[in-house]
């Protein structure tokens, strides 16, 4: 975990365990609903079942309230190995965001990556100084 507050306390958790996710669950539903309304690949049924059975990992942001949400996925590429953020959403992103890159890129080590991407629109790039576009994606929605 992630301990960034003067008292020990995180500022970003991982949610390990079904107990966790429902006591978190009513607090990060908002969130994840604000991120996968601007996100057409994932339901809320099908984002809430890939944590549960372990293929993503769900983020919560604050320590005394919940200030937001982030759902990853370790991904196996033929030549590597990534971590993806899919879903962020939340309030005063300034306040989390870079200590919550910093719990999931420490993840994303231990877990062997070789990167952390993050697929999101154009003004994260003001947010995440460190990050750079690797390439663009286009879709054309049929």
């Amino acid at each position: 975990m992630y301990t960034n507050l003067q008292d020990g306390r995180s500022l970003f958790k991982l949610i390990q365990t079904l107990e966790e996710l429902q006591e978190v669950y009513p607090e990060v539903y908002p969130y994840l609903e604000q991120a996968l309304a601007v996100n057409n690949e994932y339901s809320l049924d099908s984002c809430i079942s890939s944590i549960l059975v372990g293929d993503s990992q769900l983020w919560v942001a604050g320590a005394d309230e919940v200030l937001g949400a982030v759902v990853t996925e370790v991904i196996q590429y033929p030549q590597c190995k990534k971590m993806v953020i899919h879903l962020c959403a939340g309030t005063g992103l300034n306040e989390w965001m870079q200590e919550g890159l910093g719990a999931i890129e420490e993840l994303a080590e231990k877990s062997e990556c070789t990167a952390v991407t993050i697929y999101g629109r154009a003004g994260w790039k003001k947010l995440l100084k460190d990050y750079e576009s690797s390439c663009i994606v286009l879709e054309k929605r049929l």
